[in-house]
């Protein structure tokens, strides 16, 4: 799927109307100071040197306040336009890693992968159908002295290593992604970045892959969330955010069917 397009600020509500355009010329809250002043005046026994500086300030203040209210104003815009953008960002991940999960049927080259996957994964009594299981991603790791490749489907992870290439045998472990929490190990003075896969805080297994370390670690958790609901749902008219439930079911169809 193509990238979403990002929409400009202006397509967003400011839910702001200038105090200059309520209470003209200068706004509500200077009005209100202004009287506040007036009505000082006659009742105040200060120097007029004071009366000004008081009335000055007065008037600065409720300026102040008016400006502070357009900026929290237009800030909140801004943050809306950003959680808008992150939203329909992470939709068009879980988006890509649907289209290729279920590529089997559509693409030679995911067929051919997915046969690659299943021959080793049949070796650690993997029983999944071959067309669930489409790799997302593959690259070389190191485990321990053994050299290997990391298989990453919508499910599993899967490491096929060799501790002498070509002569030896291959050992191969799979892993189910449900429950796995990843933690990055800091790269040494020879060796790459590595992850070390946990399950109920202990290791499970540990590998460092020829790819950065931190950007596979969350593409791992991005393939996790995956399969959980999306809490936000997005209009691509109008760059309208909406968290999940804020909308009735009537709301919801509409907002999908314009996506």
């Amino acid at each position: 799927p193509g990238l979403p397009q990002p929409l400009p600020l202006t397509a967003y509500p400011l839910n702001f109307t200038p105090h200059q355009a309520t209470c003209p010329p200068w706004g509500k809250r200077v009005m209100e100071a202004l009287n506040e002043v007036a009505a000082f005046e006659k009742t105040t026994k200060e120097n007029s040197f004071e009366r000004a500086e008081t009335a000055v300030q007065k008037v600065l203040d409720a300026l102040q306040r008016q400006d502070d209210e357009e900026q929290s104003a237009r800030l909140g815009r801004k943050n809306l336009q950003v959680m808008d953008r992150l939203a329909k960002m992470q939709a068009h991940k879980r988006a890509s890693i649907e289209a290729i999960k279920t590529s089997y049927s559509k693409s030679q080259r995911a067929k051919r992968a997915a046969k690659d996957f299943h021959y080793y994964a049949k070796r650690a009594n993997s029983d999944l159908p071959e067309a669930e299981e489409v790799p997302l991603y593959k690259c070389s790791i190191l485990v321990g002295g053994s050299t290997g490749s990391c298989f990453v489907t919508a499910t599993q992870l899967m490491f096929v290593t060799q501790l002498i290439p070509v002569i030896g045998g291959n050992t191969v472990t799979v892993l189910d992604l449900i429950g796995l929490e990843f933690v990055l190990v800091e790269a040494s003075s020879l060796l790459p970045a590595g992850i070390s896969i946990r399950r109920g805080g202990e290791e499970i297994y540990a590998f460092r892959p020829s790819s950065a370390a931190p950007r596979l670690k969350s593409f791992l958790e991005i393939i996790q969330a995956t399969g959980a609901p999306d809490p936000i749902t997005t209009s691509n008219e109008g760059g309208q955010l909406y968290m999940y439930g804020d909308v009735g079911d009537e709301g919801r169809a509409e907002t999908k069917k314009e996506d």
